[in-house]
């Protein structure tokens, strides 16, 4: 009677858990769910893109600070930047400081103005119209008596009587150049009269003063103008692309070309990859490259074939698998299919960030993160997994407690 009594048992358990899990599935599937849903309501001017996990957020002219699922810094700063080393430059009463993201004054409020961190540690602070640098201490590592300060990787660039030295390490080079980037691939541009060239990190010229405009390097090549047209060189100064485009866009594995008014790419040895034909082109992405035609943006292949057709007002790159797209008057998301995953309803939109949130504009900004369905199944089954769980548990120490004996 007992093994009887145990079988039904047995057999009733699984048939709730059968029925439970069966009603439970057509009723998820059935729900009417959102693509998304608010993490913060729309209620800001303006949210911008977010730096390391938080983003800053204006409302009547203040600014503050939100992550992506609340304000975690009060709108109260008459002006604010991003976190960088752990600190944001913010204005009260109208000087600069520092705080960190628990809203702790790290740096005091003396400043006319400040910038965010450099990755190096060090911070472009001013008083008076001059420019110095400072640690994350707050401690001064260069005095305030220049006219500008730019923070590169390897150097950091100074304004004095309106020309440009740099410093690297304990070297300061004179002031110099009517114009100076920051060193790349080894190389920086620099100008005198008007015409640019470059030089290394000894201040020696390496390529000459020849050229109307001179671009950063990217990788081995930079972009260069001579007269009204643009070329492309190697860091020896060769010409890899004469001086006869429109303009240049170097990429990572291509360069982009514009003849006229089209634009098209070309490997870096000088082959046609695509010709001109796309009024805006960009970079390839795992394969894949935005690019405009007849006012309509959409995705094409390296071998020129469309991903995506060029039926949206604007796209974005993708981010996080999706694309933010502009459909007459409204944003919305496609994945790399072109298929909807939210439908175009919101006045603006940014890409889809790494912690799985947007920035949406329904009349005021606002978060959003995707709704997947996934989660309510997950949700409404946790009561059978957890019973499941605890059959078995049950069976295996009775069969344990069997073998004992």
């Amino acid at each position: 009677m007992k093994k009887i009594l145990n079988s039904f048992l047995r057999i009733a358990f699984k048939g709730v858990i059968l029925s439970y899990t069966i009603v439970t599935l057509i009723l998820v599937s059935g729900l009417d769910l959102d693509d998304y849903k608010y993490t913060i309501e729309p209620k800001y001017d303006m949210i911008y893109p977010f730096v390391n996990g938080l983003a800053r957020v204006e409302l009547d002219g203040s600014f503050g600070y939100i992550n992506g699922n609340q304000e975690i810094i009060k709108v109260q700063y008459e002006d604010a930047s991003y976190f960088s080393n752990g600190l944001s430059p913010v204005k009260k009463d109208t000087y600069y400081g520092f705080i960190n993201n628990k809203n702790q004054t790290v740096v005091p409020f003396e400043y006319d103005y400040a910038q965010a961190f450099h990755e190096r540690g060090l911070a472009v602070v001013s008083k008076n119209n001059k420019y110095g640098l400072i640690d994350t201490k707050g401690r001064l590592e260069l005095p305030l008596e220049y006219e500008s300060i730019v923070i590169g990787q390897t150097c950091i660039i100074y304004e004095q009587d309106n020309r440009f030295g740099f410093m690297i390490d304990e070297v300061v080079y004179p002031a110099l150049y009517n114009h100076m980037s920051v060193f790349s691939s080894g190389l920086a541009v620099v100008s005198i009269n008007d015409k640019y060239g470059y030089i290394n990190t000894e201040n020696e010229l390496v390529i000459d003063y020849k050229y109307d405009e001179a671009y950063d390097f990217q990788g081995d090549c930079a972009k260069i103008k001579m007269g009204e047209t643009y070329g492309v060189m190697d860091l020896s100064g060769d010409l890899l692309l004469d001086t006869i485009y429109d303009d240049i866009e170097i990429f990572e594995d291509y360069i982009g070309v514009k003849v006229g008014y089209k634009w098209g790419y070309m490997t870096k040895d000088g082959r046609v990859l695509i010709e001109p034909t796309y009024d805006e082109i960009n970079e390839f992405e795992k394969g894949m490259a935005r690019v405009e035609i007849n006012k309509k943006q959409g995705f094409i292949d390296e071998n020129n074939n469309y991903i995506i057709e060029p039926i949206y007002r604007q796209m974005t790159s993708f981010s996080q698998g999706y694309s933010t797209v502009k459909v007459n008057i409204y944003y919305g998301f496609v994945d790399k299919n072109g298929e909807y995953i939210i439908e175009p309803y919101f006045d603006n939109a940014s890409k889809f960030y790494d912690n799985n949130r947007a920035i949406v504009k329904h009349k005021k900004w606002g978060l959003i993160k995707r709704n997947y369905r996934f989660y309510y199944y997950l949700t409404a089954l946790a009561p059978t997994i957890l019973l499941l769980s605890l059959y078995y548990s049950v069976l295996v120490f009775k069969k344990r407690k069997n073998l004992i004996k």
